[in-house]
């Protein structure tokens, strides 16, 4: 694994691999995942599950540290990543024909973000009724069309690209504050 880790972080590469063999040593939510991510790959049998696990607590942390920041926009801007996360996965795994279980099992949190309810409700539906029903607090209805149109074609790798665009076009707009 060493040559495919980053020297960025909070916890140097080589440490990390030491601490991954150990199951030690690793901050609390990171330690968690861990743990879990390998309990739940053994016991399933499938190694998919430790990056589901990962991306859950990832995003649990990001929600975490962003409401700890006391700016809204950080918390808003941890709420758009999983909302692109999360409607990247749907689109996937709703055109592969995958049950709804495996999405919600993929599902990311953020304070903030769409609800897993709002993805249950909509998955038997085409993408186009999806697009048209996007809740409108959500990072992605702010999107506008161009995310619209996203959705109801199907382009899944295309909704955080754009959403990553949206927010600097607004930070352009912005003189002081955390987001500059």
């Amino acid at each position: 694994a060493g040559r495919f880790l980053v020297p960025a972080g909070r916890v140097p590469a080589g440490e990390f691999i030491d601490a991954v063999r150990r199951r030690s040593g690793l901050p609390g939510l990171m330690l968690r995942a861990l743990s879990d991510a390998a309990d739940d790959s053994a016991k399933i049998g499938d190694p998919r599950r430790v990056d589901i696990v990962c991306d859950r607590y990832c995003f649990e942390e990001m929600s975490l540290e962003a409401k700890a920041s006391g700016y809204a926009f950080v918390e808003e801007y941890a709420a758009q990543k999983a909302d692109a996360a999360n409607m990247s996965a749907f689109i996937r795994l709703k055109r592969a024909g995958l049950p709804l279980q495996m999405f919600t099992e993929s599902y990311v949190r953020a304070d903030g973000c769409i609800g897993v309810d709002f993805f249950e409700e909509f998955y038997d539906k085409d993408l186009a009724s999806v697009a048209a029903s996007l809740p409108l607090n959500s990072s992605l209805s702010r999107g506008g069309p161009d995310i619209e149109d996203d959705i109801k074609n199907g382009r899944a790798d295309m909704i955080g690209t754009r959403l990553d665009r949206l927010t600097v076009e607004t930070l352009r707009l912005t003189a002081f504050g955390p987001q500059v």
